[in-house]
């Protein structure tokens, strides 16, 4: 499982690749998990692009954990268990 961090940008998000399957947790600035989602292989950049409301370039602060797997089934897996062992703000019950 290959592992990246990087700030939640638009111009990061760009940058990126997305060969497999992903796990993918959004932190805040200090750290904590506010968010972990899934995506499916090549799906990566359309996904996190989501997180973004009107015409903001950046979430301040914020930084995304991206995890590759190799089975859309094992990402939302790994997501189901830290869901429930960290309860993210943003992830709704």
């Amino acid at each position: 499982m290959s592992k990246q961090m990087i700030r939640l940008s638009k111009r990061a998000i760009r940058e990126l690749t997305n060969s497999k399957p992903v796990l993918y947790i959004i932190t805040s600035n200090n750290g904590t998990n506010i968010y972990t989602g899934t995506a499916k292989r090549g799906e990566l950049k359309d996904t996190l692009a989501t997180h973004f409301y009107g015409q903001e370039n950046h979430v301040p602060g914020a930084r995304v954990k991206i995890f590759e797997l190799s089975s859309i089934k094992d990402a939302r897996d790994k997501a189901k268990e830290i869901i429930e062992q960290e309860q993210p703000k943003y992830n709704l019950a």
